[in-house]
């Protein structure tokens, strides 16, 4: 059971009508014949059994089980995930986390095979074909928006998935894989080409016989 269970129900069934009693962890018992005995058990760390389930017969025998409750660990969930701030070399990756931990991301060009191994990402030694990764890109508060910005290593017009995973403080366990698809933005590039003046003589006289003043012009491409 996860660990936010606090209570389990422990049903027991009787396979027929010549059981005498059912008693569960010596705490509630049954009046024949009995069917179905159902117990209510409270659960907190350490308490996870084993727990006793006895089955008695009308010959007054019986038989004794056992049932011990396996602890499923919390694993951090990531929702409200999006990408923003999207440039020409990088971008926002947005997300919220269940759980406090630590971030990491690979980034990889969008056509190549996703990463499938989580905790290769969280220990930062995921390396097949990635453009670029921080296996700690900082701590992510428990129910808060938060983000985390890949500010290099990216190239523009360029489409690229990025893959997130939150490791969590208190157990270690990783999230799933989250995906962020973009596109950076084009390149913006200003050229001035700058053309002053003409001036033609006459090679003879050595007079000017012609100026030419041109104004600037100035070619801006984006």
């Amino acid at each position: 059971v996860p660990n936010s269970v606090s209570t389990i129900d422990i049903v027991v069934t009787a396979a027929n009508a010549n059981t005498r009693r059912i008693t569960v962890v010596n705490l509630q018992s049954s009046t024949s014949p009995v069917t179905t005995l159902t117990r209510t058990l409270g659960l907190s760390e350490g308490s996870n059994g084993p727990f006793s389930i006895e089955v008695m017969g009308q010959d007054w025998s019986s038989t004794t089980y056992t049932v011990t409750v396996v602890r499923t660990p919390a694993v951090p969930t990531l929702t409200a995930t999006s990408v923003s701030n999207i440039d020409e070399y990088g971008a926002r990756l947005n997300f919220t986390s269940s759980m406090t931990g630590t971030a990491s991301y690979v980034v990889k060009a969008a056509a190549d095979s996703a990463p499938t191994d989580a905790t290769a990402i969280a220990n930062g030694t995921y390396a097949t074909n990635v453009v670029t990764s921080n296996a700690n890109a900082g701590s992510v508060p428990p129910g808060q928006a938060h983000y985390l910005r890949i500010n290099s290593g990216l190239s523009p017009s360029t489409a690229y998935s990025a893959y997130l995973v939150v490791k969590a403080s208190s157990n270690m366990q990783v999230s799933t894989i989250q995906r962020f698809d973009f596109t950076t933005s084009a390149s913006s590039q200003q050229n001035n080409n700058l053309v002053s003046k003409i001036v033609v003589f006459d090679v003879t006289s050595k007079l000017v016989k012609n100026f030419v003043q041109l104004t600037r012009l100035i070619v801006t491409s984006y």
